[in-house]
């Protein structure tokens, strides 16, 4: 049960390293003054998943640090600003949660939203503390013709499988999962309860 839960939080671990790295060296060739502070900060999110993430579950401030980092990486994608919104200022951030849990549905939100392409396009997410009950709600929007992929199943992916094998290993029967789409959004509400 421990290699199982060891190999799917492997699995899950970001994928975006070399577009970060890529961005970084663009700034920095171009004089960009913030590229230090930029590798401080794909630093800081390394450290993250490869150190605080042995352990068993970490605190929510260090899950929020690492969502709020990867969005600042996803903004750099494009020069105008990005339809983007993360609200964690209802959660207690010492509640312990099992580290890279939320970070697949933020990720799954970025991949299939389109927003540096689509000018419609948006991801919205929610983290907040309700009656002993963390709550995490992601939506993000779906392109054009995307749906038609998903519904006819030529559209998969293994991270949010991985996350619900997690969630069983971990949590068991302290959790719901909801993952609802229509023609225009896509969104998951996740609830961990004590």
């Amino acid at each position: 049960r421990l290699l199982e839960y060891k190999i799917l939080q492997g699995q899950i671990n970001p994928h975006f390293l070399f577009n970060a790295l890529n961005n970084i060296y663009s700034m920095a060739y171009s004089g960009d003054q913030t590229a230090p502070e930029k590798i401080a900060i794909l630093s800081d999110m390394l450290r993250y998943v490869l150190y605080d993430c042995e352990s068993n579950s970490i605190s929510l401030d260090k899950e929020i640090d690492y969502i709020s980092n990867y969005i600042e990486f996803q903004q750099l994608k494009t020069e105008s600003k990005q339809n983007i919104r993360f609200d964690f200022s209802r959660a207690d951030q010492s509640y312990q949660v099992a580290p890279m849990l939320l970070v697949p549905f933020v990720e799954n939100a970025f991949k299939h939203s389109s927003i540096e392409k689509d000018p419609e396009g948006f991801v919205d997410i929610e983290l907040y503390h309700q009656d002993n009950m963390l709550v995490f709600i992601v939506r993000n929007s779906i392109p054009q013709g995307v749906l038609s992929l998903i519904k006819s199943g030529r559209e998969k992916g293994i991270g949010i499988e991985n996350v619900r094998h997690r969630l069983n290993l971990i949590y068991n029967k302290k959790y719901f999962l909801l993952i609802t789409k229509n023609e225009k959004e896509h969104c998951i509400t996740l609830t961990l309860t004590k």
